[in-house]
């Protein structure tokens, strides 16, 4: 007796759903490793419910039978949901192994679409010493999960690019020997218009909303060059000072020189003995390879205790001190230079607040790779004015990585905190339009009230001869 109702229920339902057919396709997508990826599937039916069942590859991952997900067993890899005809399928927690072709199945009818998988891209380079004038090799590599690639259409095909300053460069050869990895070489020939600029290989496809991004700072060695002095004049008075500078990576080494005396350091501080004609060298050194590197620029002028009329300025005591560029995050190769003010012109040290024992004398701090992490530095600038020393000092407090990127990345605030404030909120709102709402209704109330016992109190107090 079961097997003929049962058998009548079931022709019922069919006959119910034949009419089902999808009407909008799932379309292909692209996602990241840890991320979540969605499908919909829209369903035109007629009465009852359609036959509809997500699958992966061939893997029933949904089905309509118990409108459950079946698969993997106790865990919420796929969630399915619908809005009356729209089926939507997530997958979340993206792993390379979760791309390839998903097939919405109604009623016999599929309908498959595909998801690539990016896996964050990997940036080396050769030789670690860069040097202009000479090839270096970078080797762009990132793994990615998906359907073969002759199979996704040209908008979720995997691309990489090597870019510099809005200048991509062309890769040399690239091997694609591994089934889900792509990996490009490029020989780019170093010059110093690269140094301290940042070399990203970004990661994508067409369709992707952000490309993902592996970032490296590039630090190309070059000879010290354009050496100048500012300022340059024919006559200087006592107290001025003259300032050497050039370019060059290692940074230069200065001195002054006159036939006999030489002066360390890129100022040349015009004092009194100096009265009249002069002629200084500057020279700046750097070296590398192996190879010292040498510029430089002679200085003639005349020295006097009076320019036009105009008296020296007088000596006073170091102040303003100051470093530049102030930020809370710096990569390695940076460097931060600390100034101040005074005449004698100041001697700096940078002295690390956690090792005091560790002092770098110069004006200049060099961000390293030994490092990262939290750092505070203080630097402290003195001169001697009048036969007393004073001084001053300015602390800078950062954190120093690889790449800027990375910590940016780290202090954004979670999707999940992000939902949890505005839901707070809206609860919050609602609870005191509530309490509103029951505070008027209470004030009608009493309102009411009130008005029906003034009505009662007359009517019992007015006098029998009125009417």
């Amino acid at each position: 007796m079961k097997t003929p109702i049962l058998f009548f229920f079931m022709c019922m339902l069919i006959g119910a759903v034949s009419s089902s057919a999808i009407v909008k396709s799932p379309t292909d997508t692209t996602g990241t490793i840890g991320g979540t990826a969605k499908f919909v599937c829209e369903v035109n039916y007629e009465g009852g419910v359609p036959l509809l069942n997500w699958l992966f590859e061939k893997i029933i991952i949904y089905s309509y039978m118990d409108y459950t997900v079946t698969y993997p067993l106790g865990t919420n890899k796929y969630v399915v949901s619908d809005s009356h005809t729209k089926f939507t399928l997530e997958v979340r927690n993206l792993n390379f192994s979760d791309g390839g072709n998903y097939i919405c199945e109604v009623t016999g009818q599929k309908k498959s679409a595909a998801l690539i998988v990016l896996g964050w891209p990997i940036l080396t380079q050769e030789p670690t010493n860069l040097m202009e004038g000479k090839n270096a090799t970078f080797i762009c590599e990132a793994r990615f999960g998906g359907p073969s690639i002759d199979t996704i259409v040209s908008d979720h095909q995997p691309q990489m690019k090597l870019v510099l300053d809005d200048v991509y460069y062309q890769a040399k050869s690239k091997n694609s020997s591994k089934e889900f990895t792509i990996r490009k070489i490029y020989e780019i020939p170093m010059d110093d218009t690269m140094d301290t600029k940042h070399l990203n290989c970004e990661f994508g496809t067409a369709k992707s909303k952000e490309n993902l991004i592996s970032s490296t700072l590039v630090n190309v060695l070059y000879s010290v060059r354009n050496i100048t002095y500012s300022p340059q004049q024919d006559k200087y008075e006592f107290g001025s000072n003259i300032t050497c500078s050039a370019k060059g990576n290692p940074m230069p080494l200065y001195e002054w020189r006159n036939p006999e005396i030489v002066t360390k350091g890129q100022l040349l501080h015009i004092a009194d003995d100096m009265k009249g004609k002069n002629s200084w060298t500057c020279t700046a050194r750097n070296y590398f390879g192996d190879k010292m590197y040498a510029d430089e620029i002679t200085a003639d002028f005349e020295a006097a205790s009076n320019i036009a009329g105009n008296q020296p300025e007088d000596n006073y005591s170091v102040c303003n001190i100051t470093y530049s560029p102030e930020e809370k995050k710096y990569e390695f190769g940076q460097k931060i230079n600390c100034s101040a003010k005074g005449i004698p012109i100041p001697l700096f040290e940078w002295r690390n607040n956690a090792k005091p024992e560790m002092v770098i004398k110069g004006q200049i701090l060099h961000i390293t790779d030994d490092m990262e992490g939290k750092n505070s530095w203080t630097c402290t600038a003195r001169n001697s004015v009048g036969g007393q020393m004073y001084e001053d000092d300015i602390t800078a407090r950062f954190e120093a990585a690889s790449n800027i990127n990375e910590l940016n990345q780290q202090e954004k605030t979670p999707l999940w905190m992000i939902i949890f404030l505005i839901a707070a909120g809206c609860i919050a709102a609602g609870s005191l339009v509530y309490i509103a709402l029951q505070k008027h209704r209470n004030y009608r109330k009493k309102e009411k009230n009130a008005t029906a016992a003034d009505y009662r109190f007359i009517i019992s107090n007015t006098p029998d001869y009125l009417p």
